[in-house]
C-alpha cells in the first residue's frame, strides 16, 4: 500500500497543522471486514440506521426569504434537557445532505453522550427544507450558519461549538 497523495500549499500553518498528524502519512489499511470502498460505504449507510433518536425541527426565516432547519436531537432543544451553561454542538451537513445522514447522527449520539446539546443546521432546499427564496445553499457563504448560531443564543444557550461535516 502507498500512503495518501497530500495536496496543499507548502510552507505557513498547512506544514505545522501536518507535522501533527502523522496518521495521515500512513498507508491506508482497510479492516478485513470491510476489504474495499463497496463495502465500506454499504457499512457508512447501515450504520446511519443504527442510530436511535429523533429530531425537533425549527425553522428559521431569513431576511431574504430563506428557510433554515435546526434539528434538536434528542430533546437537547427543551430547556429541561442540560443547564443553560452546556455546550450546545453544532453540525453542519455536507453538500446536499442533512440531519438524516449516517455519520451526522453519529455525531449527534457522540455529543449527547458527553451530556452536551446536539443541533444539526439543515441547509436551504437540504433535507426535506423549501427553497423559499433566489439564493439556494452555497457552502462558501457562512451567513446562514451565523443567523443559526444567533437562533441559538436567543434560545438561550451561553456556549456554541460549531463543528462542520463533510
Amino acid at each position: 500500500m502507498t500512503p495518501p497523495m497530500l495536496y496543499y500549499r507548502p510552507g505557513g500553518i498547512a506544514e505545522k497543522v501536518l507535522a501533527h498528524c502523522t496518521a495521515i502519512k500512513q498507508p491506508f489499511n482497510p479492516t478485513v471486514w470491510a476489504p474495499n470502498a463497496h463495502v465500506q460505504s454499504a457499512m457508512g449507510m447501515l450504520r446511519g440506521l443504527s442510530a436511535n433518536g429523533n429530531y425537533k425541527r425549527q425553522l428559521i426565516l431569513t431576511n431574504d426569504h430563506g428557510t433554515l432547519g435546526l434539528d434538536w436531537w434528542g430533546g437537547a432543544d427543551k430547556p429541561s434537557y442540560a443547564a443553560h451553561d452546556v455546550p450546545v454542538v453544532l453540525f453542519i451537513h455536507g453538500i446536499n445532505g442533512g440531519s438524516h445522514e449516517g455519520y451526522v447522527k453519529w455525531a449527534c449520539v457522540a455529543a449527547a453522550s458527553r451530556g452536551w446539546r446536539a443541533v444539526v443546521l439543515n441547509m436551504r432546499g437540504c433535507n426535506g427544507l423549501p427553497l423559499t427564496s433566489a439564493r439556494g445553499y452555497n457552502a462558501i457563504n457562512t451567513a446562514d450558519v451565523h443567523i443559526a448560531v444567533q437562533s441559538i443564543h436567543r434560545c438561550g444557550s451561553l456556549m456554541v461549538l460549531p463543528f462542520i461535516g463533510s
